[in-house]
């Protein structure tokens, strides 16, 4: 049925990806930038080595940039269901991390307070970078993401319904 919704699910990662290159191609962000232009309380985070709560943690010798962010090399991670057992995942599960109930500025102050389990730009690790993203969009921006793809991405390709443009 050509009236049917689907849900985008990880599909809404290059939709972020290109909404945050449009924002680079516009000058309004650069992949220099650093997370902490947005959202100061990541300044200055700390790294649990392999995601080791019980690791001696060091301080991360860069902060987190866009660039690390959109190829996953922020040294974030994902709860244990999606990205493997570590006890920083078993910590972003157990506080309900990214959780559609809080506000982009919650979520980001709860990130912000959990050790990386590697640092910046060291190492690759599925994470909830592209949803640091969609929070940083929303600062850049001024709009909500769902706004922002709807007006800058979907609307121009002709694109006018989508369940992803339905929950935002």
């Amino acid at each position: 049925d050509l009236d049917t919704l689907f849900p985008l699910a990880s599909m809404s990662k290059p939709i972020t990806s290109s909404a945050v290159m449009q924002l680079v191609e516009n000058g309004k962000l650069s992949l220099d930038s650093k997370l902490s232009d947005f959202f100061p309380l990541f300044g200055s985070m700390l790294v649990a080595p392999n995601g080791s709560l019980g690791a001696q943690f060091e301080p991360a010798v860069k902060q987190i940039t866009i660039e690390d962010l959109l190829t996953h090399r922020s040294g974030l991670t994902y709860r244990t269901q999606i990205a493997g057992n570590t006890e920083v995942a078993d910590l972003y599960e157990e506080i309900e991390l990214m959780n559609s109930c809080l506000s982009p500025d919650e979520n980001m102050e709860l990130l912000s307070q959990i050790p990386l389990i590697a640092q910046p730009g060291s190492e690759w690790n599925y994470s909830v970078s592209l949803d640091v993203l969609s929070a940083v969009i929303g600062v850049v921006s001024g709009v909500p993401l769902g706004e922002y793809v709807s007006q800058n991405i979907f609307d121009p390709l002709g694109i006018y319904d989508s369940k992803w443009r339905h929950e935002q």
